[in-house]
């Protein structure tokens, strides 16, 4: 019997890497539910990239992943692949191992000379991930977000509050999906975290902040009075997305409604 955490397991930080779309779905029926090149082109460039081209990453993944992937891309090349199952009499690629455990994963990491144990991957699938997210060494997820709604039976578990949103791309749009590069990072295991913030956003907020700081405050008949601030600008990058408060509900029409009426640089509403 294997004891519960092996001295490896305790010390190799791992990465999670995965997709999803809006009900953190990420497979149905052992494949998946959707076909962006794009993204498999960055999952490759993630999990390949190293500083030292005599080491070689690591992808972890469980049985039912491996068997998922076509069998001209087995094992995923110019990596050290580890198929995760009980069966370990389980018939596999000569230039991939078998593990019980990742506890037994990362012993057997501990033995590769030429593994790098900076960039072990866990690619999938549910259960490997919902294991994985739970241990003190998790230490960033690449969450590719997927800006719709797909039929799945296998999803992404919820992320824990000790990993942080860090880094955000723009949008990416493939065959009329729209999806995200996102990065968290695992506060607890690094220093100088930097959380992702919408900084077009934050505009508003920060002039919010002005207003009650340093704002005029004029009185009138109801009582109540004004506070107000002259001055204030906001810019905003159209190529990637327009203008949304997520501070309070917003009514979508409204929303196009109010970008019309500062496009057209019209002064009353009735647009």
């Amino acid at each position: 019997t294997r004891k519960e955490s092996s001295a490896a397991s305790d010390v190799y930080k791992r990465q999670l890497i995965v997709a999803c779309c809006n009900n953190n779905g990420i497979g149905k029926n052992n494949s998946l539910p959707w076909e962006l090149k794009t993204d498999i082109a960055y999952f490759k460039k993630i999990t390949t990239f190293t500083t030292n081209p005599v080491l070689k990453n690591v992808v972890i993944m469980g049985r039912k992943t491996w068997e998922s992937i076509p069998e001209k891309y087995r094992p995923l090349e110019n990596r050290i692949n580890i198929v995760l199952t009980r069966n370990q009499n389980y018939k596999i690629h000569k230039n991939a191992l078998v593990c019980s455990n990742l506890d037994h994963s990362m012993d057997v990491i501990d033995t590769i000379p030429n593994s790098n144990k900076n960039n072990i991957f866990v690619i999938g699938g549910e259960s490997v991930y919902s294991e994985t997210i739970k241990h003190k060494n998790i230490n960033k997820i690449y969450l590719t977000k997927i800006y719709d709604n797909y039929k799945c039976d296998r999803f992404f578990p919820a992320i824990p509050s000790n990993l942080v949103l860090t880094a955000v791309s723009k949008f990416i749009e493939e065959r009329g999906v729209y999806y995200r590069n996102l990065v968290y990072v695992n506060k607890l295991n690094n220093t100088n975290v930097n959380t992702w913030k919408n900084n077009e956003e934050m505009q508003y907020i920060h002039c919010l902040k002005n207003i009650l700081d340093t704002g005029y405050e004029k009185h009138d008949r109801t009582g109540v009075g004004t506070i107000s601030s002259f001055g204030n600008m906001f810019k905003y990058d159209l190529n990637d997305t327009f203008p949304l408060l997520t501070t309070k509900k917003m009514w979508v029409r409204a929303i196009f409604e109010e970008l019309k009426f500062y496009l057209s640089g019209k002064t009353d509403n009735n647009i």
